[in-house]
């Protein structure tokens, strides 16, 4: 049973019992994204890798070029056609690199949705969400149904 199955006859009958449910499936929540919090970390340190040797591998390009152009060896249109094939090779070096990352961090976020829909939960909201005396109060209890029913639980 989930923290927040509350179930028929065990709703909860103070605005106190409901915060409680709803601060407990937010610490499951919170529990959850803190147990991945090193992935998702390593996850955004090798984007920025990447990102940070792309750059800097198009800011030194157009050293290369003018290296290439300044060679007497080689003719001019093998050196084009090098140069030509070099930007290709790190463009897709580059995309495949990026694809990689992004295959493991979504690999991780759907094991990360399954954790979260594993746990199905019926909930109760501890007013009339279409009552005339709602307030600013009750808003953070509707953030939360929300959130709630987007995973899949049911009020």
């Amino acid at each position: 049973m989930s923290v927040l199955d509350v179930g028929l006859g065990n709703k909860p009958t103070t605005p106190n019992e409901t915060a409680e449910k709803i601060m407990e499936y937010e610490k499951h929540y919170h529990d959850i994204v803190k147990n991945y919090l090193p992935e998702i970390q390593a996850i955004n340190k090798l984007l920025q890798n990447l990102r940070d040797e792309e750059n800097a591998f198009w800011d030194k390009f157009p050293e290369i070029e003018k290296a290439m152009k300044n060679d007497d060896v080689l003719s001019k249109e093998i050196k084009q056609e090098w140069l030509k094939e070099y930007r290709n090779s790190m463009t897709e070096s580059f995309a495949m690199s990026k694809k990689l990352i992004e295959h493991y961090r979504i690999s991780n976020v759907e094991e990360f949705k399954r954790k979260l829909e594993n746990e199905k939960v019926v909930f109760y909201i501890g007013f009339d969400a279409t009552a005339d005396s709602l307030h600013v109060g009750h808003f953070l209890q509707l953030m939360v149904i929300n959130r709630m029913i987007k995973a899949g639980h049911t009020p």
